[in-house]
């Protein structure tokens, strides 16, 4: 309850102190437009801007908005006061093929959100691995460098023990890092981790260059625009770790299916603060599938969690339509510009979905599921190899033990045929 607050807090500041800063940011730095252009066609705006907007571009760079003239018959408004005159004087001298593929530009930036939450992870999976994989900082990395969210339809919610949900064919289970060395998986770690930093820097060098080399139309003189779409996404990722947390929690962690070896993740229950910190700092840098056994303790659909699902459900599809205004207004940019930026946006989710989907595969491989039997908890370890189907047995794990259930010359155990996984 306490992270859930936690959380909660975080995403309520965002949305009321962040804009608020993000227009200071913005309104510092908005006279950086129309000094850098993209490439196809950016020595045709700067000789237009050199030879017939002059007197514009000069009302804009030493003008302030208190004093400049509003052009509300050709557009203009309070949120356009000094780029509105650089930008028509701009277009009026255009040649109408250039403005023909301004537009087709526009239209495919207009689809980036939408084909980056095709390929990015979902909330649920990004969670997943916070809570479960117990490391929140890459899944927070990788949100950031994927910044759109997967939504299949709204107000429906997936089962969390079913994204861990073993033995499925469709899904790679990285059993190959099994028998590496730990200087491997060391080199393993840090390719993850670097991955995810460039991403983010890739799609905030992203944000910056088309705020700054492009306008949008949708706020002309806020040139962050596309950096606070794309940082958003960070209000999206809190929220959902927090409705994730509702749902479902990592509660034993366990070594070679052994009872008397499950315990209480080690990242959780710590003795002091500075013990807090060491756990938690070797747990994310570990990968899933070297992290050991583990058993979760899913919860009913409460009422904060319906709720919540469906606040995050609206505001994942309120910042694809963010996304799609922000992008689709851009002007000056050429369509093999678009192409490129699209290009860049689109590796940057690929990179982060291959290793959220990694991870994924790791905690799915050391899953161990419930099953009740007569009010005895079991939990039903995994094979460790599908080709050892027909000759291992599936280990049990007892979470509650009830000895009323025994019956006279068994053990207690409920009888398992052959391993159906």
């Amino acid at each position: 309850m306490k992270l859930l607050s936690l959380s909660m807090t975080v995403a309520l500041l965002w949305t009321v102190v962040g804009p608020v800063s993000a227009e200071g940011v913005m309104s510092w730095h908005h006279r950086t437009q129309f000094q850098r252009w993209f490439n196809q066609y950016g020595f045709v705006f700067e000789k237009l801007l050199a030879r017939h907007c002059t007197g514009e571009y000069a009302h804009y760079l030493y003008d302030t908005a208190e004093n400049a003239t509003i052009y509300w018959d050709e557009g203009g408004d309070t949120a356009a006061t000094l780029v509105q005159p650089v930008v028509s004087c701009l277009l009026d001298r255009m040649p109408q093929f250039i403005m023909s593929n301004m537009q087709s530009a526009q239209v495919l930036l207009g689809l980036t959100p939408t084909i980056l939450a095709i390929l990015g992870a979902s909330t649920e999976e990004s969670a997943t691995l916070a809570v479960i994989g117990q490391r929140p900082f890459l899944s927070l990395m990788l949100a950031c460098g994927s910044p759109s969210v997967y939504l299949s339809r709204a107000f429906e919610f997936k089962d969390p023990v079913e994204i861990l949900s073993k033995h499925r064919p469709q899904h790679y289970r990285p059993g190959i890092i099994s028998g590496k060395s730990s200087t491997f998986r060391s080199i393993l770690v840090i390719i993850q981790y670097t991955t995810a930093f460039t991403a983010t820097a890739n799609v905030s060098l992203l944000a910056y260059e088309l705020g700054t080399q492009a306008i949008c139309l949708f706020a002309s003189e806020w040139v962050l625009m596309p950096f606070l779409w794309s940082a958003t996404v960070i209000i999206l990722y809190f929220m959902g770790f927090g409705w994730h947390r509702l749902r479902v929690r990592r509660v034993k962690q366990c070594k070679h299916n052994s009872e008397s070896e499950c315990r209480n993740p080690e990242c959780d229950n710590p003795e002091t603060w500075i013990q807090f910190l060491k756990r938690r700092v070797s747990c994310e840098f570990r990968l899933s599938v070297k992290n050991g056994k583990f058993l979760v303790e899913p919860a009913d659909e409460s009422k904060r969690y319906i709720i919540l699902g469906w606040i995050l459900s609206v505001l994942s599809v309120l910042h694809i339509i963010f996304g799609t205004l922000t992008l689709s207004s851009m002007l000056f940019i050429g369509p093999r510009d678009a192409l490129k930026v699209i290009a860049r946006f689109v590796a940057s989710a690929l990179a982060c979905r291959i290793i959220t989907m990694y991870e994924l595969a790791g905690l799915r491989e050391n899953f161990v599921p419930k099953t009740v039997d007569k009010g005895t908890m079991v939990m039903v370890g995994s094979v460790s190899d599908p080709r050892d189907q027909e000759t291992t047995s599936p280990t049990l794990i007892l979470e509650c033990w009830q000895e009323e259930n025994e019956r006279p010359g068994t053990t207690g155990i409920p009888h398992l045929g052959k391993s159906s996984v």
